[in-house]
């Protein structure tokens, strides 16, 4: 492949990566008014709304660097490749969080349980985003993923803010009625969270 076709290549793949993060921003954008996003919720949107300006700003200029030998080529391939998989990764926590208002997550209880939470040593600081998930269970989204995975985009594209590492993500299944004692599930996932930021387990 000649250096032009590395070009016209590495332009048309830059710009479907492109077109990809861009719908993922401004799926993040956060409005005044309704809907309206409990603390957490609105950190979790307002980080990955950055890690995405930071990655359109980066991919902007990746393609313009014509990649002058075929390592050259291979080593922006390759970059490309993991920006693109870790916005895949990242785009499954997306519309959830956008879906997790006021109206759709116990509110009152996730406000009740923190409270709970933060009165234990080492976790004063504790808060959650609770945000909707189309599986049946309750659960804790791993937090090791998704740290690592915020922490090697921002490496790439040279974000600026960390993820809050207090922050933690736990899902709520659609199917659950949003009514407090059927959503006593989310004291044994806030819990997992509490016992690895304690390191609990050994």
């Amino acid at each position: 492949m000649s250096g032009d076709d590395h070009s016209r290549a590495l332009l048309h793949d830059t710009a479907a990566c492109f077109r990809f993060v861009k719908t993922t921003a401004a799926a993040c954008l956060l409005r005044s008014g309704f809907p309206s996003y409990m603390g957490p919720t609105r950190k979790l949107l307002k980080h990955l709304k950055q890690l995405s300006d930071s990655t359109l700003e980066f991919l902007r200029t990746f393609s313009s660097q014509t990649p002058s030998e075929s390592t050259d080529y291979r080593r922006q391939r390759h970059l490309l490749s993991l920006i693109r998989e870790a916005w895949k990764s990242l785009h499954f926590y997306v519309q959830p969080a956008v879906d997790a208002d006021t109206l759709n997550v116990t509110t009152a209880l996730v406000e009740l349980l923190t409270k709970r939470v933060r009165l234990i040593d080492g976790c004063e600081s504790l808060e959650f985003a609770v945000i909707p998930t189309n599986k049946l269970n309750y659960f804790q989204f791993p937090p090791g993923d998704f740290n690592q995975t915020i922490s090697d985009l921002s490496d790439i594209v040279s974000a600026q803010s960390a993820f809050p590492p207090n922050l933690g993500l736990i899902a709520l299944p659609h199917s659950q009625a949003q009514h407090l004692f059927l959503n006593g599930l989310l004291a044994h996932e806030i819990g997992h969270f509490v016992f690895s930021t304690l390191n609990c387990f050994g």
